[in-house]
């Protein structure tokens, strides 16, 4: 892949994907097959002094049960360059009702700083929007480090839950900002923060 170092998909609680220049800058997350998470496990994800602005996404699975995620294992979002990097959990647009996108930050990983995080809301009926958790076992330590989390409110009247960023176990906000947006019509749930 020309915009990563190595030139490999990395997917393992240890691997590292380093984002450099690039005309390539959307970056899709693997999809889910049928009863198994597509689970995209990476320890971090570096973006070089010279890094374009790039925009990854967890996307919305096919299942109605399972969904795309993005674990980060290890030390989280470390961004070297001067430009905001967008990290997007896609929610369900509303043909079919399906899982939304996902992005966990486990262990003691961290945001970073200079990220933009969108949890979108949800198109459908009777499903959630994407989210972001920190979080996963009770001792785990991540933190929202500096980056700027929005969560959107659902996109029809019954959605369940907007956009969401949960922080559990012993996670800790730092000094990030959480913008939670209203349901985009009566009855579409909002966006909102879980502490």
């Amino acid at each position: 892949m020309e915009n990563l170092t190595p030139a490999s998909v990395p997917n393992g609680e240890t691997e590292v994907a380093t984002f450099g220049i690039s005309n390539v800058t959307d970056v899709l997350a693997g999809g889910a097959t049928s009863l198994q998470n597509a689970e995209n496990d990476i320890a971090a994800i570096v973006l070089a002094a010279d890094a374009s602005a790039y925009t990854i996404m967890a996307m919305p699975s096919s299942d109605t049960t399972y969904s795309e995620d993005i674990v980060f294992w290890g030390s989280g979002i470390v961004n070297y360059s001067d430009v905001v990097q967008n990290l997007v959990a896609q929610a369900d647009p509303g043909s079919v009702p399906r899982q939304s996108g996902a992005i966990w930050f486990v262990n003691s990983a961290s945001a970073g700083s200079n990220v933009a995080i969108t949890n979108q809301g949800s198109g459908a009926s009777g499903t959630d929007g994407g989210w972001t958790r920190f979080g996963l076992q009770f001792a785990d330590t991540p933190n929202a480090g500096n980056a700027t989390f929005i969560n959107e409110g659902g996109l029809v009247s019954g959605t369940e839950f907007g956009g969401t960023t949960d922080l559990f176990s012993y996670s800790t906000a730092e000094a990030a900002t959480f913008i939670n947006q209203p349901g985009v019509v009566d009855g579409a749930a909002a966006g909102h923060t879980l502490l």
